[in-house]
Order: structure tokens, then C-alpha cells, then sequence
């Protein structure tokens, strides 16, 4: 069976497991604002087992109990309210108080208040507060990043063999300037390093490395949908979006219509957008084309993620993966959210 790169979706959640004897946890929760739910579902995002995956709320308040080797994150949903920002979860006791956030009349969410028990539990909810609040307030884009690494930093220098340090790093990699993340890394004890989680992590580095705002891209070249070699170094004059995607990932597939509403944006911005399919079958990458009426050019040498020497080239491990370029093949920006911020203030 032929590997694929994890969705984006969930990368920067399903964190590879480490060797460790399962540890008993029972997590407590209460949800001040809202007197008609009556379910809550733990969604584990981690090596972890829950005697329930489903339980009662009842006064407002639910226990889940089981079993992890090691903290990771759980996001908890609710028959009407869907999970929020979620909570670090360990071994032992955690009391954690929420509440329901309208951020609109379709859009309402659980989110976590207030969270007692162990140190990283507690430590996460004060990133995610602080990510979302001082941080966030920073107008300035440059100096907000800056912020986060800082932040990120001083936390893995106090706890390099934490859980929530390895988690800090990788959700933190899309911020990160060049250097910045590998410097943080150095400051996990040897024994994450070494781990697998820890090699995987190193490999999201190396791909911010190759990909950084500021660099420049070398010329490559790749067959279109007729077989016709088409070569993307820059001669067009104009900027270029690089986007990663494959026929089998559903979040590429949602992005393409993402994509297709700024259809206008682009076309103003005079912004050449280019494919480049990770599929191995041809008929399953022109039906996906063709299903999802994009219309503009689309590239691929039909050869799997860790073969293709242009997709290695740019170390993509995960998709829908994208990089805007200006007409030097300079790196602007990384990320399709980034990308369309980026092009929005120009």
C-alpha cells in the first residue's frame, strides 16, 4: 500500500506515540452557561482510553475516566455545543470548568474557562488564553510572531521533557522564522529527540526550512494533465500559488472551493495558481479536476509523495499544502489562510 502524508487537518494533533506504561486519569468537567445539554463525547487526540466515550451531563456536570501513556490533547462535544480549543489531559485528577462561546448564531462553541490539576494541564490552558488573547492583540504581524516564539521558548527551555513542548513547537511551526524552530528544538531533553515523535517533529523543521518566507525557489518542472512538460521558474512575470493537493484528501477537496470564492482576488492580484497532484492514478486525479471544476493549470508526474523529486523537494509531508511566490520565485507566504492575508493587504 502506498504511503501518504498525513492530512494537514490533523497534523499538528495526532502526535506519534512514545513507549510508556498507561497511567489512570479521571477528568471532571462543568459547564457554567448552559442548562440544555445533556451529552458530552471525548475526542482523544493521542494513545488514551476513556471507559466511555459518551456520558451524561447532568447539573451541568460529566466525568470521563480511563487510561493514557502519555498528555495529550481532548477536545470535548456536546449533543449541541461543538468542542472548542479542548484541554490538556493527564494522568491523575482534572477539574476543568467551561463555558459556551456564541461566536455566531451557527457557530457556538465549548470552551475552557478554568483548569485545575496537574502543572501541563494547567500550562496549556494559559497558552491557548494567551495565544488567543495577549498575543493575538498584537497588531503588528511580525511582532506577533515574535511573541509566540518567545512564548514558546521559554516554555520549552523551563520543560524540554514535556509533552506540551513537543505540541508547543509543532503548532507553533507555521509562525516561525528561519532558525527559529530548530533552535527551539535543541532545548528538548534528548530523550523526546530521540522518540519518534520527536524525528517527526525535526522533519515538520526541516520542511519550515526549506519553505521560509524569504527564500528563493529553484526552477522545476512537471507534466500537465496532457502529458506537455510545463516548466514554473518565474519567466511569467508574475506571482505564482504553489497548491499541494491530492484526489483522495477530502480537506483539499474543501479548499478548492475556498479557493474558487476568491476567484475575483486572484484574478485582481495577478496571481497564477498552479496544482500539483500527489495522485498515482491518472483517471482519479482528471475526475477530481473535473468534479471540482477548477479552472486553472494542474501538474503532476503521477509518482507517490516520498518518490516525486519535486515534492520532495519541497519537503510536503502533509497536505493541501501551499506556498505564494513573486516573480523572482521568492517565498512570500506558506499556508492558504496566510496566502489569502497576504494578498488581501497588497
Amino acid at each position: 500500500m502506498t504511503k501518504r502524508p498525513i492530512l494537514s487537518l490533523f497534523l499538528l494533533l495526532l502526535l506519534p506515540t512514545l513507549s510508556a506504561q498507561a497511567q489512570a486519569f479521571q477528568l471532571f468537567g462543568e459547564i457554567n452557561n448552559a442548562d440544555t445539554l445533556n451529552k458530552a463525547t471525548l475526542v482523544i487526540f493521542g494513545e488514551a482510553q476513556v471507559s466511555q466515550e459518551e456520558v451524561a451531563i447532568v447539573d451541568r456536570k460529566f466525568k470521563f475516566e480511563g487510561s493514557l501513556t502519555k498528555p495529550c490533547l481532548v477536545v470535548i462535544n456536546t449533543d449541541k455545543v461543538r468542542g472548542g480549543l479542548g484541554l490538556w489531559l493527564t494522568p491523575g485528577n482534572i477539574k476543568a470548568t467551561f463555558f459556551v462561546k456564541e461566536h455566531s448564531p451557527a457557530l457556538r462553541l465549548l470552551q475552557t474557562s478554568a483548569v485545575e490539576g496537574s502543572q501541563e494541564a494547567i500550562d496549556y490552558q494559559k497558552y491557548m488564553t494567551d495565544l488567543n488573547g495577549s498575543i493575538a492583540d498584537e497588531k503588528d504581524l511580525i511582532k506577533r510572531k515574535n511573541l509566540h516564539w518567545e512564548y514558546i521558548q521559554n516554555y520549552v527551555t523551563g520543560h524540554p521533557e514535556s509533552q506540551l513542548s513537543i505540541f508547543m513547537i509543532r503548532s507553533g511551526l507555521q509562525s516561525a522564522g528561519l532558525g527559529q524552530a530548530r533552535t527551539v528544538y535543541s532545548k528538548l531533553s534528548t530523550v523526546l529527540t530521540s522518540s519518534e515523535e520527536g524525528k517527526g517533529l525535526l522533519k515538520e523543521i526541516e520542511k519550515v526550512e526549506t519553505n521560509s518566507i524569504g527564500k528563493k525557489i529553484t526552477a522545476f518542472a512537471l507534466p500537465d494533465t496532457s502529458g506537455h512538460l510545463i516548466q514554473i521558474d518565474g519567466s511569467a512575470q508574475r506571482w505564482t500559488m504553489l497548491h499541494f493537493w491530492a484526489s483522495w484528501c477530502g480537506p483539499c477537496r474543501s479548499e478548492h472551493k475556498t479557493m474558487l470564492s476568491y476567484g475575483q482576488m486572484w484574478s485582481e492580484k495577478q496571481v497564477n495558481i498552479v496544482g500539483i497532484s500527489l495522485d498515482e492514478d491518472k483517471n482519479d486525479w482528471l475526475q477530481a479536476i473535473k468534479k471540482d471544476q477548477v479552472n486553472w493549470l494542474q501538474l503532476s508526474d503521477l509518482k507517490s509523495w516520498e518518490k516525486s523529486e519535486v515534492i520532495k523537494s519541497f519537503k510536503v509531508t502533509s497536505v493541501p499544502y501551499s506556498i505564494l511566490l513573486d516573480e523572482n520565485m521568492t517565498i512570500k507566504a506558506v499556508g492558504m489562510q496566510n496566502i489569502i492575508e497576504k494578498l488581501k493587504k497588497m
